[in-house]
């Protein structure tokens, strides 16, 4: 549980600091570049493993809102 709360930390902190210093930095140096890939592409890799996990709680709980 330990390993598993830490590793979610790191994640939100990782996606927070995308959205608010990464993502606008690369708009604006590079404004030809579709961000969107860089969704589309984690989606492509998680979407199927996450469809298949059996959950018990509600998926918003543990995901976040889609």
């Amino acid at each position: 549980m330990l390993y598993c709360q830490g590793f979610c930390a790191a994640l939100k902190e990782h996606h927070v600091s995308e959205d608010v210093a990464l993502f606008p930095e690369l708009s604006v140096r590079h404004p030809t570049l579709i961000m969107e890939s860089h969704f589309r592409y984690e989606e492509r890799q998680l979407l199927d493993v996450l469809s298949a996990l059996d959950l018990v709680a509600d998926p918003r709980a543990l995901l976040g809102p889609f």
